[in-house]
């Protein structure tokens, strides 16, 4: 049975996993935008690697324009891959092909102003480059994108993906050194069905991410605890992101009543909640998640979160109650009001906490 993924930003950790053996090979990840620009900002942030951005773009055939004709990458030589036994079989004229390539060029430059502007680009020459989107559907735009970066020297080529069909990803093995795929369906059907959240990422996104990902990372190391009030509990998550910080309190919350390490996540469980700031979905979160433990009659040790305007989309991974080894010591009744703070701290972390009635 394929994985199946929340989000971008869940597909991206769950990858980096995969990719750890990399982060003493001098590492420079390489996304396409937009949709691979969260997945691989993940994978730069788990490997302390850079981030850059490989600017591809597809041509279509004329009457179907999400089938890929042919796909044109921006460098110094733009260049340009192309399908010609399509292109004969559907007997798509050459001077189409010259048309498209030329307004493809256009926003290429729109959007290397946009997303790269005067930021000095990631080194590639003697680096493991590490490609990544956010899936491969027929392969057009990543098989362009790796042709002109094996031109720019990499010691090691690495393909990276959440999912791809199974035939396209083994076509790739002769192009790069090395590929790692979590999911790979044998028919694909449709990128966004393997995932819960597959929205269209805007311009605004990719220059946000590729600003933090430039920016001097703060040493936060994710983190739960507990804290002392009265007869019940307090939960604290602090991370270097609001979600992580969600995620860390989800975990503390979890410690309440065991530890979290010994709760094997065999079982996901999707959370979807929305709230007018961010204190009051922190409550609604934690609440949830109380709720589906009590009904499901199971525990939660992994969690991943995704907040946009208020809406919080989450996915907690977890087993059913197993008293003899997880020992609870504890029943969580609810999440409080009480102690109840989201906010972002003067090193840079977060910090979620409120008090859990006992």
């Amino acid at each position: 049975m394929p994985d199946y993924f929340i989000n971008r930003e869940e597909a991206g950790r769950r990858l980096a996993a995969e990719l750890g053996r990399f982060k003493d090979a001098q590492p420079v990840v390489l996304a396409l935008p937009r949709g691979g620009v969260p997945v691989g900002f993940e994978v730069a942030q788990a490997l302390a690697a850079p981030l850059d951005i490989v600017l591809v773009r597809k041509i279509g055939v004329p009457s179907q324009p999400e089938l890929a004709l042919a796909a044109v990458v921006d460098g110094p030589e733009p260049e340009t891959v192309v399908n010609r036994e399509l292109m004969a079989l559907l007997r798509v004229p050459q001077d189409y092909l010259e048309q498209e390539k030329g307004r493809q060029l256009k926003e290429i430059e729109r959007r290397r102003k946009i997303y790269i502007g005067d930021r000095p680009r990631a080194p590639i020459a003697d680096h493991t480059a590490i490609v990544v989107d956010d899936g491969i559907a027929t392969g057009a735009t990543m098989r362009a994108a790796l042709s002109a970066l094996r031109k720019a020297g990499p010691r090691r080529l690495v393909l990276a993906v959440p999912v791809a069909a199974a035939e396209t990803i083994e076509s790739f093995r002769a192009e790069v050194d090395e590929v790692v795929c979590l999911t790979t369906p044998a028919g694909l059907g449709a990128i966004g069905f393997y995932y819960g959240d597959f929205h269209q990422v805007s311009d605004v996104e990719v220059v946000a991410l590729l600003d933090r990902a430039a920016a001097p990372a703060a040493a936060v190391v994710p983190r739960w605890e507990h804290f002392p009030h009265d007869a019940d509990i307090g939960v604290r998550g602090i991370g270097p992101s609001r979600e992580s910080a969600f995620e860390q309190a989800a975990l503390a919350m979890t410690g309440v009543i065991t530890d979290p390490a010994g709760v094997a996540g065999r079982e996901p469980v999707a959370i979807a909640c929305r709230a007018p700031d961010d204190e009051l979905l922190l409550v609604e979160w934690l609440n949830a998640l109380v709720y589906e433990m009590a009904t499901r009659r199971m525990l939660f040790g992994a969690f991943a979160v995704r907040i946009k305007d208020g809406q919080l989309t989450g996915e907690a991974r977890g087993e059913p109650v197993d008293v003899a080894r997880h020992e609870p010591a504890a029943e969580v009744k609810g999440a409080t009001l009480t102690e109840l703070e989201v906010a972002e701290q003067p090193d840079g972390s977060w910090r979620a906490q409120c008090v859990v009635d006992v």
